[in-house]
């Protein structure tokens, strides 16, 4: 019996638990958010600073969101919203979480 599988990014365990998939997500995150950071350091422009959070962050965040969201703990949701306002301190706006 396997007690771990990911495909294409997403962590499953044999009791779809999400926790090990919220894990490895929020360490792709954090990463992410920091080069979102380095950016804003050297004063590039808010238009770009939102496509990066777009296409590099936001991609990261809403991943095979449709089949972890509802199964996500309160716990590890709390870290996802976190992060993403973590994201919209660093674009100087207010991110949805």
């Amino acid at each position: 019996m396997w007690t771990l599988w990911t495909a294409v990014g997403v962590h499953i365990d044999n009791k779809l638990d999400w926790s090990k998939n919220t894990e490895a997500l929020y360490k792709k995150r954090q990463s992410r958010l920091y080069f979102l950071r380095r950016l804003r350091s050297f004063n590039v422009c808010s238009t770009m600073l939102q496509m990066c959070y777009d296409s590099v962050v936001s991609s990261v965040v809403f991943f095979a969101v449709v089949c972890w969201g509802s199964g996500v703990k309160t716990a590890d949701a709390n870290r996802h919203n976190k992060l993403i306002r973590r994201a919209g301190s660093a674009l100087g706006v207010d991110q949805e979480s």
